[in-house]
């Protein structure tokens, strides 16, 4: 039996129900109509019957009074009319008696009347003791027979009021026929209902239980279907989903602990440390470089468990704890990848084959719907590298050294046939010497940057702070670059606000800042104008803005263009890419920073600020 049939067969008690309270409703009521018609009808005529009967008497009576009085004319026609009147009325009485006891109630009238039908005739014919035969016998036989007649009304009215009765009684079973069956059809019906929501709702409750044990991993699921409707297909169809869930899900574990086992050995056999962390900022896999090399608490499971809490960094030393949170936190406020283009936030740590420098780099660990679900902390070895990059420094000194003497004679020799000291030059010999100078000029630049790469990769930057007028440096700043920015049309000019006077820093050196953004700006500027502002901030740090009109920089390169040797795709040839990164170097020097705004063909501002006590 299905759910259909079962449903069906549950609203069949409450159908009956209503068809039985109708039929009952509709008899009572159909039985009281008919009551209510004979008493309305046959009683109520009867009675009315009656009445007209005495009132028949009554003219009959003055008929017999009128002959007393010797008035006989016409007596024959009244009282034979009133007689026939009488008459029929009666025989309606004797012919439709009401019930059995109506009977000799109209017997009992038709013997009083036939008795008095005689007078009329018997006092026409003796008219000289009509008197005394009205007195006599007229008389007592009238008032005999409106006795029964009244006998006759009141038993018609008791039989009215006794069918008044029995409607009342019928009345009250109607009432109680129109308000218990819809009872009793409601108690049917919830009866029924409850039936079969019990059957209904404990298959149900048991689907419900087991699939709140399935949401939860718990596969060990046994039900039981009873019958054959839906819910019976439903439960057993979801014992064989579970069924199915089950083998899939002791699959899906299997292969899992398989492919963590491989992602460890693959982790492991890195050898640089590499360290796995959460959202919430625990770690949750570390290789054995980390383990070995870092000496973490924990070794961490093949399982994919937990290798430590929030707080598993905080046996590592302070500076290689604060490089990894440093990633760690980089990748997870959002910013992407942590990929440190030079050595700055390299670590060193101690090792058994000697002191090891290790530079961090975080990944994100994306899940399906691109959010960040964990972050991959590498600490890349790169004590090679380092120390190539030493010796690539020291080469780039010692060669700087050795060629600024030769330069420096170069230069003095030029300048000494440009005066034509060694005789007289012709045009062409003096456009080949101009071309020359600046190109010794362009060479001692250039080696002037990579000497002062040279001083600050050795950490002998010196800085010699002064008070500074503000105003002062920023003429000093201009002075210089005067020729190129009229030379190439373009107009110089400084502002400083009111509220910034002056300031504590090496003078020299920040003419080093200034030269590389002022010329910078002019070399990349065909059109406008090239503006130096200086103010106060907020925090009471001095703010430099160096602004232009130029073509600018497209924003993807911002993150390098202070990273050494780097120079943006489509630059003009010239210089070896250092300025920015000893500008950025300086700045930081007096505890600043630096920074750029720009987008392409809407001009440039390099910006620095200053603490209070630079």
């Amino acid at each position: 039996m299905n759910l259909r049939t079962k449903l069906l067969l549950a609203q069949l008690p409450l159908a009956l129900a209503l068809i039985g309270a109708m039929v009952a409703a509709f008899v009572a009521t159909r039985r009281l109509d008919d009551q209510a018609r004979l008493i309305l009808g046959r009683n109520y005529r009867h009675a009315i019957v009656v009445h007209q009967m005495a009132e028949d008497l009554e003219r009959m009576d003055s008929v017999l009074s009128s002959m007393v009085l010797g008035r006989d004319e016409g007596w024959s026609r009244q009282w034979e009319t009133s007689r026939a009147e009488f008459e029929k009325k009666l025989h309606v009485h004797e012919r439709e008696a009401v019930n059995d006891a109506e009977g000799p109630v109209a017997h009992a009238v038709r013997e009083r009347w036939d008795a008095f039908t005689t007078f009329a005739p018997r006092l026409a014919a003796r008219t000289d003791t009509r008197k005394a035969i009205y007195l006599d016998e007229v008389l007592p036989a009238q008032v005999l027979l409106r006795e029964r007649l009244r006998v006759l009304g009141e038993f018609h009215d008791e039989h009215v009021r006794a069918r008044a009765r029995e409607m009342e009684v019928l009345a009250r079973h109607a009432e109680w026929a129109m308000i218990g069956g819809p009872l009793t059809v409601l108690l049917i019906a919830w009866l029924a209902g409850t039936l079969l929501l019990r059957q209904i709702s404990r298959p149900l409750n048991d689907l419900t239980h087991a699939a709140a044990r399935v949401e939860k991993g718990d596969f060990e699921v046994t039900l039981a279907p009873r019958g054959h409707d839906q819910i019976a297909l439903l439960t057993r169809t979801f014992a064989g989903m579970t069924a199915s869930l089950k083998r899939y899900h002791d699959v899906s574990v299997e292969r899992l602990l398989r492919l963590r086992h491989a992602l460890q050995t693959a982790i492991d056999s890195i050898p640089d440390p590499v360290l796995v962390f959460r959202p919430d900022r625990s770690l949750t896999t570390a290789n054995l470089a980390a383990v070995e090399l870092l000496g973490l608490p924990s070794r961490p499971s093949t399982t994919g468990e937990a290798a430590g809490s929030a707080d598993a960094l905080d046996t590592l030393p302070d500076a290689v704890r604060e490089a990894i949170e440093r990633a760690r936190d980089h990748v997870l406020s959002g910013r992407g990848d942590y990929a440190p283009s030079g050595f700055d936030p390299v670590v060193r740590i101690a090792t058994k084959e000697g002191e090891s420098v290790l530079l961090p780099r975080g990944t994100p660990i994306a899940g399906d719907d691109e959010r960040v679900e964990g972050v991959n902390v590498m600490l890349r070895d790169v004590t090679g590298l380092q120390r190539f990059d030493q010796l690539r420094s020291d080469l780039v000194s010692t060669v700087a050294h050795e060629l600024r003497t030769p330069l420096t004679s170069l230069q003095m020799a030029i300048g000494l046939c440009e005066e034509q000291v060694a005789g007289p030059l012709t045009d062409k010999q003096s456009q080949l010497l101009g071309a020359a100078r600046q190109d010794c000029d362009r060479l001692r630049g250039m080696l002037g940057d990579l000497l002062d790469l040279a001083r600050m990769e050795g950490g002998r930057l010196l800085l010699n702070r002064q008070a500074v007028s503000v105003s002062e440096l920023i003429a000093a700043a201009l002075e210089p670059h005067r020729m190129v920015a009229e030379h190439k049309g373009l107009r110089l000019q400084g502002d400083v606000a009111t509220g910034l006077d002056s300031i504590t820093a090496d003078p020299e050196r920040l003419q080093l800042v200034f030269t590389n953004l002022i010329g910078n700006a002019l070399r990349h500027t065909s059109t406008g104008q090239v503006t130096v502002l200086a103010a106060a901030t907020a925090a009471g740090a001095a703010r430099f803005e160096v602004e232009d009109t130029g073509c600018g920089i497209d924003p993807a390169y911002h993150d390098q263009i202070f990273d050494k040797f780097f120079r943006p795709p489509g630059s003009e040839p010239g210089g070896a890419g250092l300025g920015l990164w000893i500008a950025r170097e300086v700045v930081r020097a007096h505890g600043g920073d630096i920074g750029v705004h720009s987008k392409p063909g809407l001009g440039t501002t390099f910006w620095f600020e200053l603490p209070s006590a630079a």
